[in-house]
């Protein structure tokens, strides 16, 4: 016959071994919602940088004075943008068609003008 000393220590060795294990998935969870926040923020944070030069554009309509060297686009001689991996520019006739991309092309938009 077991003893009552003996099935307290097993439940006291099923409690610890529970709760580590509990303890372990918690913790990995939060980790996981945590990198999940940060990689959100950031490609959060350069699509607002994107769309905010995309309007200034829009409403600066003058794309002669844009330009880009060294990773960094300008505006008459202003920085506008920087980090920026990848810029084209093609202008026409009618219209205006500019590819950009950020962060090593972790972010990249096609913006399309009218004139």
């Amino acid at each position: 016959m077991v003893s009552k000393k003996s099935l307290i220590l097993i439940e006291v060795i099923f409690s610890i071994a529970l709760f580590s294990i509990i303890a372990t998935y918690s913790l990995n969870i939060l980790y996981n919602l945590y990198e999940k926040k940060e990689i959100t923020s950031f490609t959060t944070n350069k699509n607002i940088l994107l769309e905010t030069t995309r309007l200034f554009l829009l409403k600066y309509n003058n794309f002669d004075n844009i330009k880009y060297d060294n990773n960094k686009l300008y505006c008459n001689n202003n920085l506008l943008l920087n980090n920026v991996s990848q810029y084209s520019l093609n202008i026409t006739n009618n219209s205006v068609n500019i590819n950009i991309c950020l962060d090593e092309d972790s972010i990249c938009q096609s913006w399309y003008y009218e004139k």
